[in-house]
């Protein structure tokens, strides 16, 4: 990027603006955030680069920075409803869980007819009554009595990413409901042509859990059969998951798979050697909760199916509000990707909410009948 003059006019100031925004819907974040720095070297009253340098921040995982600016932005602009929803995001990204509550709540006085700030409201307020709550189960088969057990750590000093969310729980379930030993009735979506493509795919195959946070899905297919790896940036979660692959270890080894934790950043999935790992089912559940990050899910997803590889991806998306719904669906369209929702009716039972969509993904450029042989080795 050219060096800025001493001095900017306003127009100089606002395409300089502009392509630092087109930067961050790209995911080139640190481009970004030099672009917005340089705006506001300029012009440091400008509001709206310092709430957008808040969201860069909050992409790379600088809380602390994405706190700061975020301030700054409320302090020119202080009736901002939109600052104030990114404010609330970075205090629940920073583990501030009370604080991130009386924040969304704050961005309603100033925009009653806010769906997405209302929306993650209820779940920082849904989070902050797990706080009592450090192990949960998934039932893998009700009749056997196995059990997946997942620590978690609510509650300011954990974080969002170490409990487990409403999506992670319905996938989870349905994971375990499409490998249930017993064939009975109380199970018609067995009979499904989807649900049989699933149990081939995870029993004894390459099984990539992206953003797991507990590896609460991850953990399932493991021990259902699948050798997985579970992924994520974060270290808190990455520890976590740890524990909780250690938690398991016997109802993993017993179902004769296998449990791994490994980092993964998103932003440079390119160039991941993880990435290039011939995985024959990606899993995923909550991995977007705002526009912002469907960027970076692009690269990892794009990552993934490299050259049409013959790998599926079963993800749970929490509807949070359409922007982001047609943002994610206009991704997969954008990267060639078949998509296949589905249908509620044949989510597990008790994990039915129409909060929570399932998709089944394929690159468009191979066919869909290429399941992977049972013989395959890891």
């Amino acid at each position: 990027m050219a060096p800025l003059n001493q001095q900017l006019y306003l127009p100089d100031l606002c395409a300089l603006e502009n392509q630092a925004a087109e930067a961050a819907a790209t995911g080139a974040y640190v481009e970004a955030i030099d672009a917005f720095k340089r705006v506001l070297t300029a012009d440091p009253e400008r509001s709206t680069a310092h709430e957008m340098l808040s969201q860069c921040y909050l992409e790379i995982g600088n809380d602390c920075c994405a706190l700061t600016s975020v301030k700054h932005a409320l302090r020119l602009d202080p009736e901002n409803p939109h600052y104030h929803i990114t404010h609330a995001r970075v205090l629940f990204n920073s583990k501030k869980l009370q604080p991130a509550v009386d924040a969304f709540k704050l961005a309603l006085t100033f925009d009653p007819s806010s769906e997405e700030a209302a929306e993650e409201l209820q779940e920082a307020e849904a989070l902050l009554r797990q706080s009592e709550v450090d192990t949960r189960e998934v039932v893998l088969n009700s009749f056997s009595g196995k059990r997946v057990l997942v620590r978690q750590r609510p509650g300011d000093e954990a974080g969002p990413a170490t409990v487990i969310w409403e999506a992670g729980a319905v996938l989870a379930n349905y994971l375990a409901q499409c490998v249930v030993e017993n064939h009975t009735t109380d199970h018609p979506q067995l009979a499904t042509g989807m649900a049989t493509e699933i149990r081939c795919l995870l029993l004894g195959h390459r099984v990539l859990e992206l953003g797991a946070g507990t590896g609460v899905v991850g953990l399932t297919a493991a021990a259902l059969g699948a050798y997985v790896c579970l992924t994520d940036r974060e270290p808190a979660s990455l520890e976590l998951a740890q524990q909780n692959a250690a938690l398991n270890r016997s109802i993993i080894e017993e179902a004769q798979g296998t449990i791994e934790v490994a980092k993964l950043n998103w932003a440079s999935c390119q160039e991941n050697p993880l990435c290039a790992l011939p995985w024959e089912l990606v899993v995923g559940a909550d991995l977007v909760y705002h526009e912002q990050q469907i960027g970076p899910l692009r690269n990892a997803i794009q990552a993934l199916f490299n050259g049409g590889r013959d790998v599926r991806m079963l993800i749970a998306h929490k509807h949070r509000h359409t922007a982001l719904d047609e943002g994610l669906m206009e991704m997969f369209e954008h990267l060639q990707l078949e998509v296949d929702e589905i249908p509620l009716g044949q989510h597990h039972p008790e994990f039915r909410t129409t909060s929570v969509s399932i998709y089944m993904l394929r690159s468009t450029a191979r066919s869909s009948s290429n399941l992977p042989s049972n013989n395959d080795e890891p």
